[in-house]
Order: C-alpha cells, then sequence, then structure tokens
C-alpha cells in the first residue's frame, strides 16, 4: 500500500506545480495582452483633448484631436497649440462651407490684442483696399476642465473686391482659464452664414 500512497502524494505534487506554472502563464499572457493594448492609446487619453458630441449639431463632423509636436515646429513655441480639433459642415464625403478650429494653449490671452492681430491678419491675406468690419458679438458657454465657462464670439465681415475670391465671415472667441485658454476661429465664405456655426461650436467641450 505505501507505493501507493508515495505515487498519490507525487501526483498532487506534480499537479500542484502544474497548477501554478498554468496561473503564472495565465497572468504573464494577461499582462502582455493588457500593456499591447495600452501602448497605442495611453498617451493618449493623458493628452488634453477636445470632445464633439456629434447628436448634438446633426450637419457637422470632425476628424478628431491632433498633438502638434513642438520638436518639429520651427515658429515661436509660446503660439504652438496643445491640443486642436477642426469641425467641419456637412459630412465628410460632402463637405460645406463652414469650419471652425478649436485650439488649446498654455499661458494667458489679451483678447483685445489678439482681436486686433487677427483683424490685421485677414485684411494682409486680402487686397490693400480691404476692410474689416464687426457685425456683432455672441455670449457662450463652454465647458471645461474647470468648469462651464462664458466667453464673447466676435463675429466679423471681411469687405474686399467680389473679384476676390475670400473666406468673408470670420468669428473669433477666446475661453480663459487659469493657467491656459481656448481660441475658436470660425469660418464661412460670406459673414451672414456664421450663424450657422453655432450649433457645432456648442457641441464641443474640452476635457483634461
Amino acid at each position: 500500500m505505501r507505493p501507493r500512497v508515495k505515487n498519490h502524494h507525487n501526483r498532487n505534487v506534480v499537479l500542484t506545480v502544474a497548477g501554478i506554472l498554468l496561473a503564472i502563464v495565465i497572468i504573464v499572457g494577461l499582462y502582455l495582452i493588457w500593456s499591447t493594448a495600452q501602448k497605442p492609446g495611453a498617451t493618449e487619453a493623458q493628452k488634453p483633448s477636445f470632445v464633439f458630441t456629434a447628436a448634438n449639431a446633426p450637419g457637422w463632423w470632425t476628424g478628431g484631436n491632433n498633438w502638434p509636436d513642438a520638436t518639429q515646429y520651427e515658429g515661436n513655441q509660446a503660439d504652438l497649440s496643445i491640443a486642436t480639433m477642426n469641425i467641419m459642415q456637412g459630412t465628410k464625403d460632402t463637405p460645406g462651407d463652414c469650419f471652425v478650429l478649436f485650439s488649446y494653449k498654455k499661458g494667458t490671452v489679451d483678447v483685445q490684442t489678439v482681436l486686433e492681430d487677427r483683424k490685421a491678419g485677414l485684411i494682409m491675406g486680402s487686397e490693400e483696399t480691404s476692410s474689416v468690419e464687426q457685425i456683432g458679438s455672441r455670449t457662450q458657454t463652454m465647458r471645461t476642465p474647470e468648469g462651464e465657462k462664458e466667453y464673447t464670439l466676435y463675429q466679423y465681415n471681411l469687405i474686399a473686391p467680389e473679384s476676390q475670391q475670400v473666406q468673408r465671415g470670420n468669428e473669433f472667441g477666446y475661453v480663459a482659464l487659469s493657467d491656459s485658454y481656448i481660441e475658436l476661429w470660425g469660418v464661412c465664405p460670406t459673414a451672414d452664414e456664421l450663424a450657422v456655426t453655432l450649433d457645432g461650436i456648442s457641441a464641443v467641450i474640452l476635457q483634461p
């Protein structure tokens, strides 16, 4: 009877060792699968990003966020955005005429100074006979990592010769945060069309 007991004991030891080895293999395998799945998205998940809720803005779409690479940027680093997103009227296959660019930047912003710079830029991109007139302003809100923020959307008409093919409707908005800010730049063929951008703008938030 003793040999049987010994064989039974050895068999239990083998089964126990095999079970431990199997558990280790399973744990290591699950870890490798998890770490592989995490690598592509882990960096993006840690970056600030804009979120566009398409259900809240029918007739608008986006290609998603972009995170500019500072090492590839040769301009003033202070002008470099941390994250950007474009929302466009229409669909990917059938684009509309208007779009809005959202940029998230570090630092502070002097709204009046930057508005003057933007208006000067519009004229520089047109003919010398061009001018810019403000056609209105709208109070908007945006959800941010610091809560709901109110800001003003300034809308302009670029007056240029009819022969010149330019986007005449332009709007700018600046959402101030504690150590950063969000810039919006909306563009349409005519200033009258800027009103259609409001649904798309309202469907965008910034998350940390």
